[in-house]
């Protein structure tokens, strides 16, 4: 059995890794570093069996998209080779995604991510794919799994877009220092620490983030520190589309300092509250 942390508790939104097995709840857009085809294989007949006993839909993104519906009135059931047109993959989950809500029940997806983004994709390319995919989570009770296959990824571009990730499986010392995920149609949150290395994940996050939506809230309570190379990603991307703004709400007193000390207050279309 595949392992790691994909439950939620409570009103939790971020977790460590663990050894809880796979079971997580609608909203969640996780990644899954995958070791081999062994264990990927173990991890969609497990999937799959647990979708079965939920009375849950399923979908599968691989050189087919497949999908199982086993909720009653969510019928028709999908088969269609889409090769690794990533935009035509994340259409059909779209469609999924509506078809299983309108049936009152869940849709759980797995996602090989080389049949969305090429493994040479830029890593601003590979994390706005991601944005993509975490809005299809959003779609009523849908969940998404993204699997990488440690194989074919560059560590940097794992390590990047893990960011942009709820929950991760299997990522050990390949996962960034933050994340930024979503937690409801309009508000994303911001966990972690961010660096000097972790300034281009997150400056292409917020690229991304802001081309969606000109006003983009960021809930920080679990936000630990932004240094100076994280303050100049994020004043970078605020500044470089026009007409758009950054609130940063509910962070600490550290980041508050930081970002009082920056020199950026008042000067840039970026807002920090406590």
């Amino acid at each position: 059995m595949v392992t790691g942390s994909m439950a939620l508790e409570g009103t939790e939104v971020m977790a460590a890794e663990s050894d809880v097995p796979w079971a997580f709840r609608s909203g969640e857009h996780v990644c899954w570093l995958v070791r081999s085809s062994a264990e990927y294989d173990v991890g969609e007949r497990d999937l799959l069996a647990r979708a079965a006993f939920a009375g849950e839909s399923v979908m599968i993104v691989g050189d087919r998209v497949r999908t199982r519906h086993n909720a009653p009135g969510a019928s028709g059931d999908v088969d269609v080779w889409v090769g690794r047109d990533g935009l035509a993959v994340l259409e059909v989950m779209r469609e999924q995604a509506h078809t299983v809500d309108l049936a009152g029940r869940g849709l759980r997806i797995l996602a090989q991510m080389e049949h969305l983004a090429p493994p040479d994709a830029r890593l601003e390319d590979l994390i706005a794919c991601e944005i993509d995919v975490a809005e299809v989570a959003g779609l009523g009770a849908t969940s998404v799994v993204c699997a990488y296959r440690r194989s074919a990824w560059k560590r940097e571009l794992l390590s990047g877009v893990s960011a942009v990730h709820s929950r991760l499986v299997g990522m050990g010392q390949d996962a960034a220092g933050f994340r930024i995920a979503r937690v409801g149609a309009d508000a994303w949150a911001l966990h972690g620490v961010i660096g000097f290395e972790a300034a281009g994940s997150f400056a292409a996050a917020l690229r991304a983030l802001l081309s969606r939506s000109a006003h983009l809230r960021l809930h920080c309570a679990g936000l630990e520190l932004i240094d100076a190379a994280g303050w100049y990603a994020l004043v970078a991307a605020a500044t470089g589309i026009p007409g758009t703004a950054v609130l940063l709400e509910q962070v600490n007193d550290t980041v508050a300092t930081a970002w009082r000390l920056s020199g950026y207050e008042g000067t840039t279309p970026v807002q920090v509250r406590t």
